[in-house]
Order: C-alpha cells, then sequence, then structure tokens
C-alpha cells in the first residue's frame, strides 16, 4: 500500500528514533524528520536506495554515520541545529550530493568533502 510512497513529512513529532517502517519504504525520494528527538541514524537507512532530500534538523543527533554513505542518490542533506560532532568520511561516497547543511552543531572532525563539489554550510 505504502510502498510507493514517494515523499513522507514526519517533523514535529517528538520521536526518539527513526520508526522501523520508514526504512522499509524503498521509493521514497523526500524525507522531513526535522523537528524531533532523533538520536541515531538507523544502518537500515541504506535500503533507501532512492532517497534524493533527507532533512534531520533540530534532533539530537551526535554524529554523521559511516553507513549515510550508502544513500547513493542522495541529492540534499539538511542537518542543522543538531550536537554532531563528527561526519563520517564515507560521506563522499554520496556522489550525487549537492548541498550538505551541518550548521548549529559541535564539529570536530570534517572529512575533507570537497570531492563532492556539494554547497556546504557550515555556519
Amino acid at each position: 500500500a505504502l510502498t510507493n510512497l514517494s515523499e513522507l513529512s514526519l517533523d514535529s513529532n517528538a520521536l526518539t528514533r527513526v520508526p522501523d517502517v520508514v526504512c522499509a519504504l524503498v521509493a521514497l525520494q523526500r524525507l522531513n524528520l526535522d523537528d524531533n528527538r532523533i538520536f541515531d541514524v538507523p544502518k537500515a537507512f541504506a535500503q533507501l536506495t532512492r532517497l534524493e532530500r533527507l532533512r534531520l534538523c533540530s534532533n539530537e543527533l551526535t554524529e554523521v554515520p559511516a553507513h549515510m554513505g550508502e544513500l547513493g542518490a542522495l541529492r540534499s542533506l539538511y542537518l542543522n541545529h543538531n550536537k554532531i560532532t563528527s561526519v563520517a568520511p564515507q560521506l563522499v561516497r554520496c556522489t550525487s550530493l549537492q548541498r550538505l547543511e551541518v550548521a548549529h552543531n559541535r564539529l570536530q572532525l570534517l572529512p575533507d568533502l570537497r570531492v563532492l563539489h556539494a554547497e556546504l554550510r557550515l555556519d
């Protein structure tokens, strides 16, 4: 029934984790999880091979994990206003990435992302 869903917005729901069912929606292209209390990105996210835009602003994330590099179709990634201290170097595998926003975090470690040619917002 929902297997063909291409866009989902679950913003402002006080979620502490990404619901398992979301990772089964393999046709998703746009996902908005802004303004929740999510503290990590599940490994099952790698199944979202068509995901082009992911919004996880204003959550409780502390890192951008290595498995985010498996999202090959990802074009825009918004991670502003979290508690992120590091971005995994595997993010460079997201060769379609055109926009990465990680402003208002606690970044201590940022890999060399110049190979992506993406617009990067850090402030």
